[in-house]
Formats: structure tokens, sequence, C-alpha cells
């Protein structure tokens, strides 16, 4: 069995009569420089009938007053659309999908028109049968047709918007294609540093969740009581209390979640601070900001790593390249 194919989907697969197997695609549209906000679609064919549930040969029949589907908890707009190409071949050539979406009202154009054609894109396609979909797609709140459960689609398939096909008042057309194929794309693209950890702290790879450890010069922190987020004012603050801010625009998920993106671990960055003088916050006491407060740092070294983490560390860097000598 491949890695990262679930069971449930084997079995389904391999059933005489198979249920309707859906796609939904995120589409990074200004990628790599904003990967946050993306387009999250369906090809309108495989619209739920909420007040229904029943099914019309292949497709699930639609219903005019529904425009989303919803997987994993993320909501997927009806757009008219298809993809071919997306077969895997075992003659060594890489996939080169075409996906051709409506443009009904110039709904695509306007992307295209700022974001440069959108080449370089990404776009993750995810496919589930339908009696995986989540329950608040149905009524009443019940998948007719099987058993919901968010972990049994098929593995994400990444593709890159390679060039743009065709555009009219009618459709967009774009070819896809893989990382492998993209220009100036170097693999590994992750810098091998000996001494140097390439994790975010409290971020992905790392995942530290602990107390406040070391400020930037890596001196001891001496945290005694956790006051959770910061409160802008009135708010009595003694020494050795910690505060976090948190950054909406970055996301961490757990090691072992698949989809950093619909995936139920997704949290903002937590930022702590440890307060250094007693006083009674207010807006120009700002953690970030204020000498009352001084910011936990890790020194992105082994030695921090340790001390966050004991001996099971996570470190980012590769420890073993160090005065490695290269012999041509």
């Amino acid at each position: 069995m491949a890695q990262g194919l679930n069971r449930k989907n084997v079995g389904s697969v391999m059933d005489l009569n198979p249920d309707d197997l859906l796609e939904f695609y995120l589409i990074y549209y200004n990628f790599p420089r904003d990967n946050f906000n993306y387009l999250a679609i369906c090809p309108s064919f495989n619209r739920t009938d909420l007040s229904k549930g029943t099914t019309d040969g292949n497709a699930i029949t639609s219903a005019p007053h529904v425009q989303q589907l919803i997987w994993q908890k993320q909501q997927y707009i009806s757009v008219a659309m298809e993809g071919n190409g997306f077969t895997v071949q075992g003659d060594e050539e890489l996939p080169r999908p075409n996906i051709k979406l409506s443009n009904k009202d110039f709904f695509m154009s306007k992307y295209l028109a700022t974001y440069g054609d959108m080449v370089g894109a990404k776009i993750v396609r995810k496919r589930v049968f339908s009696k995986f979909l989540d329950d608040v797609n149905f009524l009443p709140h019940a998948n007719p047709y099987g058993t919901a459960d968010e972990d049994a689609g098929f593995p994400d398939e990444v593709y890159y918007i390679n060039r743009k096909l065709t555009e009219n008042k009618s459709f967009i057309e774009f070819e896809l294609a893989t990382s492998l194929e993209l220009e100036n794309i170097k693999i590994p693209n992750r810098v091998g540093l000996c001494r140097y950890c390439y994790w975010n702290y409290r971020g992905y790879g790392c995942q530290y969740k602990g107390e406040p450890k070391t400020d930037s010069t890596g001196g001891a922190l001496n945290p005694t009581g956790n006051k959770d987020l910061w409160q802008g004012t009135g708010v009595a603050y003694n020494t050795g209390d910690y505060v976090f801010l948190s950054n909406e625009t970055y996301s961490i998920r757990d090691e072992d979640e698949i989809d950093i993106i619909n995936g139920p671990s997704i949290q903002p960055l937590k930022t702590y601070y440890v307060c250094t003088d007693y006083h009674i916050s207010t807006e120009n006491d700002r953690p970030s900001e204020s000498s009352k407060w001084t910011e936990d740092v890790c020194q992105k070294s082994l030695k921090g790593c340790n001390i966050r983490y004991g001996n099971d560390l996570p470190f980012g860097g590769f420890p073993g390249t160090y005065e490695y000598n290269a012999q041509i």
C-alpha cells in the first residue's frame, strides 16, 4: 500500500459500486510571496443537494441554492471547472495536467491581471469519496452515503501553474507542472547548516510549547506565572509574569500533520515575554516595544535546543556535517 493512502480509500476504490469521487482545489494565487491567501474551489457538478441527499448517475445532484461544499472544515465555493492529465505514468515522464476554470464575470481574469497570469502559483488538489464528506454538508447534518471522516481523503497532490494556455470571457485554462519542473528550483531547497537551527522558534519544525527559557544573549529567564495573552490596559504584572503576543499571519502545524492548510492543529505563532518590572499595563507598555519586558529567544543552537527539550532534540541543523571535507 502506498505511504499515506488511507485504508478506507483502498476499500472504496476496490468496491464494485464505488461512491462518487469528489475533487477540491486550493489555489495560492500569489505564491510564494503570499502563502496564506488562497481560492478554495470545487467543480460545480460536485455540489451536494442538502435538501434531498440524492445522487444522479455519477454526479451528486446540485441544488440551486447550494454554492459550496465543506471538506475538512474548509469551505469550497462551486466553480465550473474540469481537469485532465493528472494520471501518473510509469514511463519516467512527469505529469503535465491542465485545468480549465469558468471565467464568468471575469472572475479569474481579475486574479491574472493582478498576479502576473498566476505563473508559479501553487495548486493543491484534494480528492475524497462522497461517503466521507463532513456531516455539515447534509440535512439533518448526517452523511446519507456513509460516515464522515476527515482523514479518509487521498494524499494531497501539489502542482504549480507553469503557463496560461487560454484566456477568454468564458474560461481560463492553465498548464500545471510538478515542483521538479519549475525553473530555478534546487533540490534539496533547505540549507544544510551544521551549528544553526533552521526552524522558526515555536513554529514549524520546532513546536516548542513550554515556558520562556532564555533572552537574546542566552541568559536565563526566571518566569514565575503564566498570564497568557497580554492585555492592553489595566492589568497588574509582577516581575516574573510572562505573556505572549500572537502573530495571526504565521501558522504552525503538528509534526504528524499532513495538511498544513486545513489541519485541525493550525494555530497562530506565539512570541513570549517575561516581565522584568512590576507595572500596570497601558498601550505604551506593549511587550515587543517596552523595556519592562524581555523576549524569550532561542539561540538556534544545540545548547538552546537542549535547554528546552532535554536530550530528545528536534534540532533543525545538521551537526553531522561539521568539519566535513568534500573529496572530489
